[in-house]
């Protein structure tokens, strides 16, 4: 968070929340009153003092004011650093670099969603086609074609996982998009409060 955030804050400590402004898509894009921001300093802002709330809720602190986030899908949006390699590397879509992947989920809705150091975060669509060669079945050996296909449909009975680096791969579990707020912890829609 920002030093003069920080101050404001301290400064003037009961300025109302805000809610139904702020938004993130799916694409990681923020989205202001359901347009999306093109100024590109106050994206860095609002990336740089963006954070998760203690309700599970995730939201921008504009100086002293807290302006609560709807999320599309997820709190982070994932991409890939660089073409997909030997590993992988995301960052989200503050720029931030995920240092550490914890689980991989595929929801029914077909997204894929990394539980990270920073929070869940859905792959962008852009990344999935890269990802395709570092699925493996539960031996490690590459799967393609018909027999990634069945075991994209039923994760856990073909026994899928992401191949995270040579050395390691993460199970693909099975999530259905109603039960990734409970599961991943987080809150999508933030309601405001009844005094």
């Amino acid at each position: 968070m920002d030093e003069r955030v920080k101050r404001a804050l301290q400064q003037w400590p009961d300025v109302p929340d805000v809610y139904g402004w702020l938004a993130l898509d799916a694409r990681g894009r923020w989205l202001l009153r359901g347009e999306p921001i093109s100024n590109l300093k106050l994206i860095d802002f609002i990336n740089r003092n963006y954070a998760r709330q203690d309700d599970g809720g995730y939201a921008f602190q504009n100086g002293p004011q807290k302006v609560h986030v709807a999320l599309a899908m997820t709190p982070w949006v994932a991409e890939l650093c660089r073409p997909a390699g030997e590993t992988l590397d995301f960052r989200v879509h503050t720029g931030e670099a995920i240092s550490a992947v914890q689980a991989v989920y595929l929801s029914d809705g077909g997204h894929l969603i990394l539980q990270t150091a920073q929070g869940p975060a859905l792959v962008r669509e852009s990344a999935l086609a890269e990802l395709l060669e570092h699925f493996t079945d539960r031996h490690g050996e590459a799967l393609a074609g018909e027999p990634l296909e069945a075991a994209l449909a039923a994760p856990q009975a073909h026994g899928l996982q992401l191949r995270l680096t040579p050395q390691q791969g993460l199970p693909v579990q099975p999530l259905q998009d109603e039960q990734m707020e409970p599961v991943l912890g987080f809150i999508r829609q933030p309601q405001q409060r009844e005094s």
